[in-house]
């Protein structure tokens, strides 16, 4: 009877993956060319330590006023798809759009300070800059 009910789960997960996972690698994505010239400022955030979990870092990109306008078009036209940010050729994050980004402003997670500060340095040397982190 056992061997019947794990059967039947197995089964049961398999069709989920096979349903699900199909989907996710077949997401279309648009691209969003980071360049020095769409770079208007660079900060880093960190998520609120008072929220359960591990600490996370972000590098916040603010973008230009031109580059903004075009982001937003570029995010309301394409909802449920994946948003490629391309920084020098490498993709930088692939998060999903669920929304339109009307603010020009574009975060980037790290996995730790150091890598957060790293890609700021890059972008940074580029032409963003920030007074303060």
């Amino acid at each position: 009877m056992r061997t019947m009910k794990l059967g039947a789960w197995l089964f049961g997960v398999a069709t989920v993956w096979m349903t699900v996972v199909p989907d996710a690698f077949a997401r279309e994505s648009v691209d969003f060319v980071l360049s020095p010239a769409a770079i208007a400022d660079v900060s880093i955030q960190e998520s609120d330590p008072r929220l359960q979990g591990p600490t996370i870092f972000s590098v916040v990109v603010k973008v230009s006023d031109a580059e903004a306008k075009r982001l937003s078009v570029l995010t309301r036209d394409n909802v449920d798809r994946e948003l490629r940010i391309l920084w020098d050729g490498q993709v930088l994050f692939t998060p999903i759009i669920r929304e339109t980004v009307p603010n020009g402003r574009l975060e980037i997670p790290r996995p730790t300070r150091e890598a957060a500060e790293a890609l700021a340095r890059r972008l940074r040397g580029a032409g963003g800059s920030s007074p303060r982190e």
